[in-house]
């Protein structure tokens, strides 16, 4: 074999290396990104549940003749903003809200409870409660987990040389973690397509 043959196969090996190499960081990007995904529809799921519970403490709440009326409106438009979370798009600002109505439901829970012991004291009360701040618990875990994901994505998309490969083959943007500081809102909603 000639020089020529050797230096152009050499050459070959080393570009079809470099190719490989890129298609394998495209991929990596892609599987962070449907980690990001199903960890964000996991925070749905759990939202889901705890909406399943609540109107079963609204039925025993509702037993008491003067039953706080502010309570039922806040159930109301905790359901509401939960209807409209979406797995296709991650709204944080979404979430948010949802996370601020959930807060604002638990503490007139707890106004109800304090006006009524006897209330507090039903076990069928008490169970739905704890099942609400466990599901609350993992609401907060899946928050977690989510903003993780969000981050390693991030950084894999910002690292070189990623940051060539994604500009060449996903064009991906960064994506915005979940944080309870109402006053950092971003405004960014990211569109899974």
């Amino acid at each position: 074999m000639s020089t020529l043959a050797i230096t152009f196969s050499t050459l070959g090996f080393i570009l079809l290396a470099i190719f490989l190499y890129f298609i394998a960081i495209r991929n990596g990007i892609i599987n962070y990104k449907n980690k990001v995904k199903r960890s964000w529809s996991d925070v749905l799921v759990y939202e889901q549940q705890k909406n399943k519970t609540i109107p079963k403490l609204e039925e025993i709440t509702k037993q008491f003749s003067n039953y706080e009326k502010d309570f039922q409106s806040k159930i109301v438009e905790l359901r509401n903003s939960r209807q409209e979370l979406s797995e296709d798009k991650i709204d944080i600002n979404k979430l948010k809200e949802v996370n601020q109505r959930s807060e604002e439901l638990l503490k007139a829970i707890n106004i109800t409870v304090e006006n009524y012991p006897e209330l507090k004291a039903g076990s069928a009360f008490s169970k739905l409660m704890s099942e609400v701040i466990e599901q609350q618990d993992n609401i907060s875990s899946a928050i977690r987990l989510f903003n993780n994901n969000v981050e390693i994505f991030n950084t894999n998309i910002q690292i070189f040389p990623n940051n060539i490969a994604n500009n060449i083959f996903n064009k991906e943007d960064q994506l915005s973690m979940f944080k309870t500081d109402v006053g950092s809102e971003s405004g960014f909603t990211p569109d899974f397509k």
